[in-house]
């Protein structure tokens, strides 16, 4: 059986788990209910009984900024709900370099190579354990795909939340004809700025 996802309007403030086990978490970033799996207990014993996020994210060994803020946030998340969820990453490659990845790079995804977009996301769409998947989006991660980074989008049956690093206070109309684009396509998106814009 699947597990079932409801993406709230509002925030959560904190993890709150009851007794039949549903629990719904924030942490600023994506507000969400996950429903256990039938029979799942209020906390499971193995971490693979665990709803799942997925970060799609430039990661290390990976000299990037990006890959070091995820690795970051993905601790300082574990260190405080891991009896509640599991993260996993899906690690962007670009180039022919294939890094030595710890254990919590469950994907990979060669962004220069557009049919690699699609097979990610059937995977993810039969990957019964993620629930939420999380992208820690950089423009110039998808530079010359993304055509194919839209089809992604489309495919993924999972709610999709986006984080944009870059927020141009000017767009051009091709770029804020992407950003909507990207927009249209997700549950919730977060950006990296202080400045409140509307495209």
């Amino acid at each position: 059986m699947k597990m079932k996802i409801k993406i709230l309007p509002k925030q959560i403030s904190e993890v709150a788990v009851n007794n039949e086990g549903v629990f719904s978490f924030n942490n600023s970033l994506y507000p969400a209910i996950i429903l256990p799996l039938v029979g799942q207990g209020m906390f499971a014993d193995k971490t693979n009984d665990l709803p799942e996020i997925l970060f799609i994210t430039s990661y290390p060994p990976r000299e990037c900024g990006i890959a070091t803020y995820s690795q970051d946030l993905i601790k300082a998340i574990n260190n405080k709900f891991s009896n509640s969820l599991s993260i996993k990453v899906c690690a962007l490659e670009s180039g022919e370099v294939d890094f030595k990845y710890s254990d919590d790079v469950k994907y990979t995804l060669k962004t220069a190579l557009a049919d690699s977009y699609g097979k990610l996301a059937l995977k993810i769409n039969k990957d019964n354990r993620i629930g939420i998947v999380l992208i820690q989006h950089e423009f110039g991660f998808f530079k010359k795909q993304e055509e194919a980074f839209l089809l992604f989008l489309s495919i993924i049956i999972k709610p999709v939340v986006v984080v944009f690093h870059t927020v141009l206070p000017h767009p051009d109309e091709l770029l804020k004809a992407n950003i909507n684009s990207i927009a249209a396509r997700c549950e919730s998106i977060i950006v990296m700025t202080h400045t409140q814009l509307i495209y």
